[in-house]
């Protein structure tokens, strides 16, 4: 007799890959993370397939284990990061390391369908033009290693990788074929049109996309035990980190925004339906789910990326210290340095200005915290816009949001309540959730949330602040029609 059913949930992130169980009334049991490994290749940065699975199998079985004997995992989803994934031969073996997905290797023929396609993939696809995308890097590895590609057949997202490793059944979720920038997403089909250019020998080699929360397989036999599973482990269709971050804070009604604030920070809102006649502004796009909530408006800065560079480069030796001082400063005023931050539609950048010699550290990163609370309002305020209706909520997740000194500046700058989702990992939380609807159940998870006010003294200053900045800031994308002029 089983002491209680566990159903996990695994989060491939760029930084960690963290798996959380749930039983069966919805509560956390255990969590275990591990570094994400990553290394280089001749062109940049990559993830090697076998260590990824590798890392995350003894994330997995190490957390079964700390849950004694007692428990039978019925069920598994895994969501990871967008945007890059494995491509697999014939015979399943790995043709090509998965290009990280930040990574902009460029080549000739993603110009060409840049100047080419423009602004009708832009409205096709709802994604901003940037090299990170999936399509770009199949164009890249064809251009670069033909005899690679041409032996391909098969491409999974990193999340359906791992889930065709358990299982050896083939899927795509909607919310990762989204970020492939080769599905329209008003009818949910792939644009056929920029992909039989690059089929290699003519194959396909995307596979049939399945909604999440829909299961895939049952655990392979020889692989059941090194992961603590058995092979009636069913493993459900997860997804990209950023919707599956929004199941699991519950964030599924169309009054509600997520702030999920990882390496890189999306601010994301459900919709039932994307608003008729508009065009999409710079910086935002939109997307399929897969979820009960179909579509998705979001916008987003980087912040995670740059503040661990402003760790390597000023050296910080304690966040806690510099969380404490930052605290001290009793005003809002602006000091002597000035932070201004890239929005998702470009490359990862920041641009810091720093006046006089007595600057400190803390100041500087202060600067930081408040230029990506004014950056988060100004999307926000977009996503408002575009939807034609006000938030009711604005719900925060990831490792940002446990800097409490940064949720206060941010609910002064934006002057609302925030909800901060404590305690646990949402996105594994989100994955675990769809684990379990992958079998049937529904899951309600009593995650620990608070409500972060605004500071009243900050309120005034901040909001004089917010539109200067505005005047200075302004969400890009690293091919707009803006920039394409300014190549041509």
């Amino acid at each position: 007799m089983w002491a209680f059913d566990g159903y996990i949930g695994l989060d491939v992130g760029t930084t960690h890959i963290k798996a959380l169980l749930l039983d069966e009334s919805g509560e956390v049991r255990g969590t275990r993370s591990a570094d994400t490994p990553i290394t280089r290749d001749a062109y940049g940065w990559v993830h090697e397939p076998a260590a990824l699975l590798t890392a995350a199998q003894e994330v997995v079985h190490s957390l079964v284990q700390d849950c004694g004997s007692g428990v039978r995992i019925r069920a598994m989803a895994v969501a990871s990061m967008g945007e890059e994934g494995v491509w697999l031969d014939t015979q399943g073996n790995v043709r090509y390391p998965a290009v990280a997905w930040y990574e902009t290797r460029s080549s000739a023929l993603q110009d060409r369908f840049v100047r080419t396609l423009g602004a009708a993939a832009r409205q096709a696809t709802g994604l901003p033009l940037k090299a990170t995308y999936s399509l770009f890097k199949w164009f890249w590895l064809k251009e670069a290693l033909p005899a690679v590609w041409d032996a391909g057949a098969l491409w999974l997202p990193i999340s359906e990788f791992v889930a065709w490793a358990l299982t050896g059944e083939a899927v795509i979720s909607p919310s990762q074929a989204t970020r492939t920038y080769a599905l329209d997403v008003k009818d949910r089909t792939w644009c056929r049109e920029w992909l039989d250019p690059i089929l290699p020998q003519g194959r396909e080699f995307l596979p049939p996309m399945a909604a999440s929360g829909t299961g895939v397989g049952t655990v392979r036999q020889n692989l059941a035990a090194a992961w603590g599973l058995s092979a009636s482990t069913v493993v459900g269709v997860g997804g990209h980190d950023h919707p599956v971050g929004a199941i699991g804070a519950e964030v599924e009604q169309p009054d509600q925004l997520l702030d999920s604030m990882g390496t890189a920070e999306s601010l994301w809102r459900p919709l039932e339906e994307l608003p008729g006649g508009k065009t999409l502004a710079l910086g935002l796009e939109y997307g399929v789910t897969g979820f009960p909530v179909p579509r998705y408006l979001s916008g987003g800065i980087y912040s995670g990326m740059a503040l661990n560079v402003l760790r390597k480069v000023l050296r910080v030796q304690s966040w806690e210290a510099m969380w404490t001082a930052i605290n001290r400063e009793p005003e809002a005023e602006a000091g002597p340095a000035a932070f201004l931050p890239a929005s998702l539609g470009s490359p990862p950048r920041f641009e810091l200005t720093v006046w006089g010699a007595d600057v400190e550290v803390h100041q500087i990163v202060r600067a930081a915290l408040e230029s990506w609370a004014f950056a988060a309002r100004g999307v926000v305020e977009q996503l408002e816009d575009y939807a034609g209706t006000p938030v009711r909520e604005v719900v925060a997740i990831g490792g940002g949001s446990a800097i409490d000194v940064a949720m206060t500046i941010r609910a002064s700058v934006i002057n609302r309540p925030l909800t901060v989702i404590k305690d646990t990992e949402a996105v594994a939380v989100g994955a675990a959730r769809l684990a379990a609807r992958a079998v049937g159940q529904n899951l309600s998870v009593g995650l620990r949330r608070i409500q972060v006010e605004p500071r009243a003294r900050w309120i005034e200053a901040y909001q004089r602040r917010y539109a200067a900045f505005r005047q200075q800031w302004r969400p890009t994308e690293a091919f707009s029609s803006e920039a394409g002029s300014a190549q041509r």
